[in-house]
């Protein structure tokens, strides 16, 4: 049920099944991965570690297919990005009609500038799995890459007309009206994610990154405030942390010392082991 949640309706809303899952079963690697990869896609890397390296652990007692899958989240999870690939390209190898190696080694190619490989991989996966919300949602971010923001735009409406939805699906969408100027589209997305847990957030601070582009900078500070707000209503401080230190990298490129310098301090407080909000931080303090 988890996965196919994950695959219509995208990570946060499969979260509580594959976590009913370890519940029932503590020794099942396929969820603890399954975890792992939400989280990551949410941004929660700490959790994602967690949950991978416990997959990671269990992986003898699986198929050897089942190892692949397993292997890579962890490889994903702990940053290993050449690892990662390389059990994405065995993957593709030795089970060519499976779905998922090809989407996420598409997304990987994207991270690396691969672009026109990202998107063979990703409309191979597309052929195999026409319901997997998280295959348009990454062939459109491909095509934003490429500047070719109606092939973008077609991928979105397809995923739509086949009542798929999700974060990633509608970060694609908000970053496409973004590029087209459209202040209605993005609100619109941001009004989505209204009051979803896990989800309103990101739309949040999407927000508030807009309003900072346009030199609005209270109206970004409160964006921020409310991003904040909602992840720790979801239980991420992780996550919250990372939007205040976004906020202390815009004060330090618009000459905010002191905020800048205040804002590091309350992102390193709400920080929980490794994440992306310490790099943050360690660029504003740089920058100032």
């Amino acid at each position: 049920m988890g996965n196919t949640i994950s695959r219509e309706k995208g990570d946060a809303p499969s979260i509580p099944f594959l976590k009913r899952a370890v519940e029932l079963d503590p020794n099942f690697p396929l969820a603890y991965s399954g975890l792992a990869i939400s989280y990551v896609n949410l941004g929660q890397v700490s959790l994602a570690l967690e949950y991978a390296t416990k997959a990671y652990e269990l992986r003898d007692q699986v198929t050897e297919r089942e190892k692949l899958s397993i292997s890579a989240s962890y490889f994903d999870a702990t940053g290993e990005l050449e690892k990662e690939t390389q059990t994405y390209e065995l993957w593709t190898v030795n089970y060519p009609r499976d779905r998922a190696p090809h989407n996420n080694l598409g997304v990987n190619y994207l991270f690396i500038g691969h672009y026109e490989k990202a998107l063979a991989e990703c409309q191979e996966s597309l052929q195999l799995a026409p319901d997997d919300v998280d295959v348009y949602a990454n062939l459109g971010r491909i095509y934003l890459y490429l500047n070719r923001l109606d092939e973008a735009k077609a991928e979105f409406d397809q995923a739509l007309a086949r009542k798929l939805d999700g974060l990633g699906l509608r970060v694609g969408m908000y970053h496409l009206a973004f590029l087209r100027g459209s202040s209605a589209q993005m609100e619109q997305q941001v009004a989505w994610g209204a009051g979803k847990p896990e989800e309103e957030d990101m739309m949040l601070g999407m927000q508030s990154q807009t309003e900072a582009y346009y030199g609005r900078q209270s109206k970004a500070r409160d964006f921020a405030r409310r991003a904040m707000d909602s992840a720790i209503r979801a239980g991420s401080k992780e996550i919250a942390a990372l939007y205040q230190a976004d906020t202390a990298t815009r004060d330090a490129e618009f000459g905010n010392t002191a905020a800048a310098k205040q804002g590091v301090k309350d992102a390193l407080r709400l920080a929980q082991g490794y994440s992306f909000s310490k790099v943050l931080a360690a660029l504003a303090l740089a920058r100032v």
